[in-house]
């Protein structure tokens, strides 16, 4: 229940509540200072209970007399109408509600493929706990009293003007719709711009800890994006820009507020880097008023351009081999194994020149095959022989990371601009991915360095006729297809703390396919022990998922949570998940209505995730024939 998760009472804390507790006890021993300050909290809070009702200065009210030099910094704002209200309520109280926060209530981790973060249970709820219950909490419901009573509503409906008042629209004080976030290191929420349903006016009201002063290398910044320059094509919706363009520190006792504008009000939680205090907030929407319940999502959305998008055509197959090299059918002589049976001496002896050995062991391959029939998926560890290639690409790898892992910070940050590398783009639009694709393969001249040589080679490899071969006989898809038709390719570099995909309906199979062969090689740092584990956990992400895109099922305006499940272990809706190895190919054959997307990569991260995703095209064969 919604209820049971909001209220702690006596039970464990969660380990971001944990956390701010201890910060709080740490620094109360440090000196009088701190102790005085608690005491000055205690203070209050007694006064509050004897008078059996809290008295809230709503500084920000206090304010009026301002109101028009503050809309004019908020309509003036870029790269949209915002505004970071500052003393917004009065010190003592504002304590008194995070001390009742830490000592009484904990969230549960919401992870998706956009966000994660402790959360609690919505704070309209407040109302249905226990006369007790409420008592422990008494100045967190007052809070939440005054931000959707009716003199706060039409105080930020004077200051942003986001509502037409002469047609009879206003914030609706009924609707709370909000709760308490705690971002601990690691928590990020991506770009995407809050419309969804009636939501007119989003906010974020700092509880951070008085006594730190926030820095951009804490990260947690809000961070809003600028639209595309340009103009966009007739009847095509204009995209953020793939970084940020504005940023907000998470201030204590601010309060950030935009309006929601579908397909503008791009934003974003920066991850939170800092092991030293949480990100602690109370954020939300105002709802407008509206004759029905049953408001469409504007095709601007973020959320609804989530479920569209074109898929890009299927490329054929390179023939690597003299025509000469022909494939050996079934009745031959030669046909020792199941290889020998598919592929020629001069294409296996083409593969061997980068495969381990083991994968050619006819045993080993029919292990493969019996379990990738059982289970759709295999993930084929130390692929690639380590000696060659393979190595030299983590090599590169880390070597290329050490060096531009602080110009990648300014970027997350938003403090700087700057070129793509040679043979690389960044493809976005960040709402929906943001990663380095490597294009150098499709240029005729020589490699400029050993990691894009070694791509260079592996794109051949997997875009070979020979590796098409060799993938059917390995996944036992021979036996129900006749041949892998074409190809699409993605040569993708995650970076610590940017990079992502997310779950859009760009990654269902095309309704013209039966399926599709997902082969990725993938590459990270994981040399040593704990660098191996930090990928395994997944809690520096950059793992791959693939999840049931519902078909359709429950509101297409609210993003579907990996773990929203109702078995008993919360992963009904997550069908597999693909931790990142060095040098392992995963295979998967995807159905429709399957999603997939990479998490996001924290700045934590031992290395960037660097893959190979190729998607194969099937041919069915129908009376013995494959169909083209």
């Amino acid at each position: 229940m919604e209820q049971a998760r909001f209220f702690l009472g006596q039970g464990t804390r969660v380990a971001a509540v944990q956390l701010l507790e201890m910060k709080r006890s740490k620094r109360q021993g440090n000196g009088a200072t701190s102790t005085q300050h608690e005491k000055k909290r205690s203070t209050h809070a007694k006064g509050s209970s004897d008078a059996g009702q809290v008295s809230v200065p709503c500084t920000l009210l206090d304010q009026s007399d301002r109101l028009i030099s503050l809309r004019e910094k908020y309509t003036s704002a870029e790269p949209f109408s915002h505004i970071q209200l500052r003393e917004v309520f009065d010190e003592v109280f504002l304590n008194a509600v995070r001390n009742e926060i830490i000592s009484n209530c904990t969230g549960s981790l919401k992870e998706t493929d956009i966000y994660k973060v402790y959360q609690t249970g919505e704070l309209r709820n407040l109302d249905a706990l226990s006369t007790e219950e409420q008592r422990r909490l008494r100045n967190l419901r007052v809070l939440r009293d005054i931000l959707y009573s009716e003199r706060f509503r039409k105080f930020l409906m004077a200051l942003t003007g986001c509502c037409d008042e002469s047609c009879g629209e206003c914030l609706d004080g009924d609707l709370i719709d909000c709760s308490i976030n705690v971002y601990t290191r690691g928590c990020h929420l991506l770009c995407h711009d809050d419309a969804i349903g009636t939501r007119r006016l989003s906010y974020i009201l700092y509880l951070t800890e008085p006594e730190h002063t926030w820095t951009r290398e804490d990260g947690g910044s809000l961070q809003l994006f600028r639209l595309r320059d340009g103009k966009p094509v007739q009847g095509a919706i204009p995209e953020p820009e793939n970084y940020s363009h504005t940023s907000l520190l998470p201030e204590w006792n601010t309060l950030a507020v935009f309006q929601v504008l579908p397909g503008r009000s791009f934003h974003a939680v920066e991850e939170v880097r800092t092991d030293e205090m949480p990100r602690l907030s109370i954020s939300g929407w105002y709802h407008v008023r509206a004759p029905d319940d049953k408001t469409p999502v504007d095709p601007a959305a973020s959320l609804r351009q989530l479920q569209t998008g074109a898929h890009r055509p299927f490329l054929p197959l390179s023939a690597e081999l003299s025509a000469s090299c022909a494939v050996l059918s079934q009745g031959s002589d030669r046909a020792r194994t199941l290889l020998d049976a598919a592929l020629s001496t001069a294409e296996l002896e083409y593969l061997r020149t980068y495969i381990q050995p083991v994968y050619f062991e006819d045993a080993h391959v029919r292990a493969i095959r019996k379990r990738f029939r059982r289970e759709s998926s295999v993930q084929l560890h130390d692929f690639l022989k380590i000696s060659g290639e393979a190595s030299a690409l983590v090599a590169a790898l880390h070597e290329t990371d050490s060096d531009a892992r602080v110009r990648w910070q300014r970027l997350a940050a938003g403090g700087e601009r700057s070129d793509d590398p040679s043979g690389w783009r960044t493809v976005g639009p960040p709402h929906r991915q943001r990663y380095l694709e490597y294009q150098g393969y499709l240029d005729s001249g020589p490699p400029v360095s050993i990691l894009e040589g070694t791509l260079n080679c592996f794109q051949a490899l997997f875009a070979s006729r020979s590796m098409a071969r060799f993938l059917m006989v390995l996944t036992g898809l021979d036996a129900s297809y006749g041949r892998i038709r074409g190809y699409r390719c993605n040569i993708r570099r995650f970076r610590p703390g940017l990079d992502y995909t997310l779950a859009t309906y760009e990654t269902l199979v095309p309704r013209t396919e039966p399926c599709l062969l997902d082969a990725t090689l993938c590459f990270v740092d994981d040399r040593e022990q704990d660098s191996a584990e930090a990928w395994r956990s997944g809690e520096c992400g950059g793992y791959e998922c693939y999840m049931d895109s519902g078909d359709g099922d429950g509101d297409p305006s609210v993003y579907r949570d990996v773990d929203d499940a109702d078995d008993a272990d919360g992963n009904a809706n997550q069908l597999l998940n693909l931790p990142p190895v060095s040098n392992a190919l995963s295979l998967v054959l995807r159905d429709h209505d399957v999603l997939r997307f990479v998490k996001y990569v924290t700045a934590a991260a031992p290395s960037s995730r660097l893959d190979l995703a190729f998607e194969y095209a099937l041919a069915e064969e129908h009376n013995g024939k494959a169909s083209q």
